[in-house]
């Protein structure tokens, strides 16, 4: 999303119009950012919009030529630049490794975030599908990673311990999308709502806590 809307922006500061360069977005899902907020997404679809992005849902790449792209339904796009964006998936496990899993193909865990009918055996990461409080399946972004290793840490802890495990109540205390140039937009603690220029200062201050955060565990 950042990097097809960050080079439309500048295409178009640059002074080339929608006739002279075009960006087509393929999206094998019905929507943009999937599992995400719908302010989020209605925001990232109003910017796209306003960009001239179209945006194709439902179909994915089957072929990259060297003048085009075939879609899964056939459908043939010409293409000067092509860009490939990889997104989450995990290796298709083993028929012996007895796992289940969701319809975006993360491994289905319980409350303690252990597989299902293995007492000793946690997941953690990309691969594991994480539910706040509401039952709501979290984005694969690094904060909800963050969130379940430390909580698969306790866990496994408390496991060699013999003390009863901790539920997994991941909170994400907010998701900021950057849209290209001064565009973002961003959910806080799941209520608050911020468009841009608002959102776009506060992924500014994101990035500059985390550089003084690193900057401080450098010798």
């Amino acid at each position: 999303m950042e990097i097809v809307t960050e080079m439309a922006e500048r295409a178009r500061k640059m002074g080339f119009g929608q006739e002279e360069i075009s960006f087509t977005l393929i999206e094998p899902m019905a929507t943009v950012l999937p599992g995400m907020d719908k302010f989020l997404i209605r925001q990232s679809v109003k910017r796209l919009k306003a960009l001239g992005i179209t945006v194709i849902h439902g179909h994915f790449i089957s072929e990259v030529k060297e003048k085009s792209i075939v879609l899964s339904n056939g459908d043939e796009l010409p293409s000067d630049l092509f860009i490939f964006t990889a997104g989450i998936a995990i290796e298709e496990p083993s028929k012996d490794a007895q796992v289940s899993l969701n319809p975006r193909g993360q491994i289905l865990v319980d409350a303690y975030m252990r597989l299902a009918g293995h007492e000793n055996v946690f997941v953690v990461g990309d691969v594991a599908e994480q539910k706040n409080s509401a039952g709501e399946i979290l984005p694969p972004t690094s904060q909800a990673a963050k969130l379940g290793a430390r909580r698969v840490a306790e866990n496994i802890l408390a496991h060699t311990r013999g003390e009863p495990l901790l539920v997994n109540d991941a909170k994400m205390r907010g998701i900021v999308v950057a849209l290209g140039g001064h565009h973002a937009a961003a959910v806080l603690f799941g209520s608050i709502k911020l468009p841009s220029p608002y959102a776009y200062w506060l992924k500014k201050l994101i990035f500059i806590l985390h550089a003084l955060s690193l900057k401080r565990l450098l010798p």
